[in-house]
């Protein structure tokens, strides 16, 4: 990162009147973080780019080139370099996009619908990594016609519940998505934890009879979701530090 870039951050701190310590609260770093990004003692990763410019109120090209930086009609590319990553930041009329270059990559794929060539791209517009194909291709799996079938197999020959509580299977389709979605966001927490718990509740308590105390398992449901904010935030200061 520059010492341009750096006096920037600093400049629209202090326009905030905000401290390094509210910085590194709002985004979700470090103060030490925060200080080393004002000294030129680090870079700010591309989720923290975004982060800042939200904070300020400005452009990712305001917060990088400065207000002198001059925007195209068709679009503006940005270029940040990182050991041997190049960060391509690009504006343009259809959204705000980010392709990440591998110099150490041979075989790039041309992008062309912006005219530069990437290894990977992330449309801010939508907040989240574009998706592989292995994704891709475990979402389109038809699981909610799977899950209707079961269902009829279940009724119609009276096993798993019948038609009384095999509907429970209906409750796998969150399930299976979300636990899609997490396996390849690698964030705990995109997985519809409190439907698992239900469906293992509801199963247990009509086929077991153990609505009593099985209703504990609920409890589970808060600290879940604690220890997945606990641990992002553990993972997330360790690679800012």
């Amino acid at each position: 990162m520059t010492l341009e870039i750096a006096n920037r951050l600093v400049e629209y701190r202090k326009k905030h009147n905000l401290s390094q310590e509210d910085v590194a609260e709002k985004i979700g770093v470090s103060r030490q973080a925060v200080s080393k990004w004002e000294r030129v003692e680090a870079s700010p990763d591309t989720d923290n780019l975004i982060a800042l410019a939200e904070l300020y109120g400005v452009s990712l090209d305001e917060l990088v080139l400065g207000k002198s930086a001059v925007s195209k009609p068709d679009a503006e590319t940005i270029t940040i370099k990182k050991g041997n990553k190049t960060v391509l930041i690009q504006d343009t009329e259809k959204g705000h996009f980010i392709h990440v270059n591998d110099d150490a990559e041979d075989d790039e794929d041309e992008d062309e619908e912006h005219g530069f060539r990437a290894v990977a791209d992330i449309q801010l517009s939508a907040g989240k990594p574009g998706k592989s194909p292995a994704h891709r291709f475990f979402q389109a799996f038809p699981f909610p016609v799977a899950t209707l079938i079961a269902y009829l197999v279940f009724g119609f020959m009276n096993i798993c519940g019948g038609w009384a509580y095999g509907w429970l299977v209906f409750l796998l389709i969150p399930i299976y998505y979300s636990l899609v979605d997490s396996i390849f966001s690698k964030k705990a927490d995109d997985f519809a934890f409190p439907v698992a718990i239900s469906l293992v509740y509801l199963w247990l308590g009509f086929d077991q009879g153990l609505w009593h105390p099985l209703w504990i398992l609920f409890l589970t449901i808060p600290l879940y979701y604690w220890f997945c904010e606990f641990i992002a935030k553990l993972r997330k200061k360790t690679k800012e530090e």
